[in-house]
């Protein structure tokens, strides 16, 4: 089995470190009230063709004494066709939070720009053109900042989420908290907490993978992710080989009104997509193979570790709409060397006892992990979770991705490892509540806008974590 185990390539610095801790930290963002037009004007649809464009604002953070100020900062509108809206009043007046990204890159030379006044020119090659492209907070080109709409009641969900992948060698986001204010020309506005997210990007393969690893193929890939060959590719009578549907893989066009399944992120105008294609080709043609030659060949396109890493803490963390139970929010990151894929979950604010339903909350703390079925009690089709973990004999799915039992057992170690994890206990996850309350605890008194921001129980997580251990004192596995 190829070695991928990632190695640091760039070293995280002091400030980034301190960043996403729950320090001591506020940001302030300066905001014209046309920009704010824009904002919902462009963003507030996700079919919107200009919904990608950033406007320009200037961001403040003020962390722990020290005060960062970037000038033409870009800003738009994120989120899925549920979570974008509108937010100001007729009178122009901000009276909703809305989730945002923040890119610390943009040049604002693209002639869309024109028409609002604010086009800029520049000479390429340059050197101010060269240094804004370069441009970065601690390294980090781009921020993801989400109010609390899933209601979390704790308000730290996602960035303990973020620290169980993190300190269970998950490659995983990094996530905090911070109140953000918007300063306009007569009034500043305080949106309360904000959950901040770290972007999954080429800067961010940097600091989890060393030179020609961290050069390759990265996917978002949105519902549905179900790694079936037959959904992604068709066989060219003509040619006998596979092709991929352009309606299933490709470079995100907004304009074109172009949102593929598999939306690569990196090598845009080179890759062919060869290693999804492999993958996609190894996980169908598995069951032609006796198993040990079905695992070396599983091996050859999978980071085995890391996946098994990967479904195990998954499964503490109880995300109904994650690749296993809703085949969403995850990125596939394929090695530049090895070309193995590394999945990476993001968007856990949903998690650890805090869903949509409350059926659907103890359904999810009580199953079992190897339970075939997803959030909705459908069964799951995704071939390598069966090759992996599940074993329904007799079904049709064990059939055709049949069991490779040492690898179930593997997983089975992690979780009953976990089980003993300090970072899965209401001790840690309070102790990171507490650390979080004592810099902003008073927080909601001072809240502008209509966002839930009070950090008021950990109750869910551990009705959550007292149904998961029951479930993890029940396994064994034989040596």
């Amino acid at each position: 089995m190829p070695s991928s185990e990632p190695t640091v390539n760039l070293l995280p610095s002091a400030e980034y470190e301190t960043f996403w801790q729950p320090s001591d930290k506020n940001i302030r963002l300066e905001i014209p009230p046309e920009t704010l037009i824009w904002i919902e004007s462009y963003g507030s649809e996700k079919n919107n063709p200009n919904n990608d464009f950033y406007f320009p604002v200037t961001f403040h953070l003020e962390m722990n004494g020290e005060t960062y100020t970037i000038p033409e900062v870009g800003i738009r509108q994120k989120g899925n066709i549920f979570s974008r809206g509108t937010f100001l009043n007729e009178e122009g007046d901000l009276i909703y939070p809305f989730h945002f990204r923040l890119s610390f890159d943009q040049t604002f030379e693209d002639p869309f720009y024109a028409s609002l006044g604010i086009q800029k020119t520049w000479m390429k090659g340059q050197p101010d053109y060269e240094t804004r492209q370069q441009r970065r907070l601690f390294d980090m080109k781009s921020l993801e900042f989400k109010w609390n709409r899933s209601n979390d009641p704790s308000l730290i969900n996602q960035p303990f989420a973020s620290r169980l992948f993190n300190e269970h060698d998950v490659i995983a986001p990094q996530s905090t908290l911070s109140p953000i204010t918007f300063d306009l020309p007569e009034t500043s506005v305080n949106l309360g907490m904000y959950i901040i997210n770290e972007a999954i990007d080429q800067t961010f393969l940097d600091r989890h993978f060393v030179g020609d690893h961290a050069q390759g193929d990265l996917y978002k890939v949105l519902y549905p992710i179900n790694l079936v060959l037959d959904d992604v590719a068709y066989i060219d009578i003509t040619t006998g080989t596979y092709v991929i549907k352009p309606w299933m893989v490709g470079v995100e066009n907004t304009l074109e009104g172009y949102h593929p399944v598999y939306d690569l992120k990196t090598n845009k105008s080179t890759s062919q997509h060869e290693p999804l294609l492999n993958l996609l080709k190894t996980l169908k043609s598995a069951r032609l193979y006796q198993e040990e030659e079905r695992l070396e060949r599983l091996s050859s396109v999978v980071d085995i570790p890391s996946f098994l890493r990967y479904a195990s803490v998954s499964f503490l963390n109880g995300n109904p709409d994650d690749m296993r139970n809703n085949t969403n929010n995850t990125y596939v990151y394929f090695d530049g060397v090895t070309q193995q894929a590394t999945f990476i979950p993001y968007d856990n604010d949903w998690s650890l006892g805090v869903t949509w339903d409350e059926a659907l909350t103890e359904r999810i703390a009580n199953k079992s992990p190897y339970d075939a079925t997803n959030s909705f009690d459908q069964t799951i089709i995704n071939p390598l979770y069966w090759l992996t973990i599940f074993d329904a004999e007799g079904s049709l799915q064990s059939q055709l991705y049949p069991l490779i039992a040492s690898l179930q057992t593997s997983f089975t170690q992690h979780l009953i490892a976990l089980k003993e994890s300090v970072y899965f206990t209401p001790t840690y996850y309070q102790s990171l509540m507490d650390a979080y309350t004592m810099h902003y605890e008073t927080i909601h008194e001072t809240v502008t806008l209509p966002n839930p921001s009070r950090f008021i129980s950990i109750e869910r997580f551990e009705y959550h974590y007292t149904h998961i251990q029951a479930t993890l004192a029940t396994l064994s596995f034989t040596e």
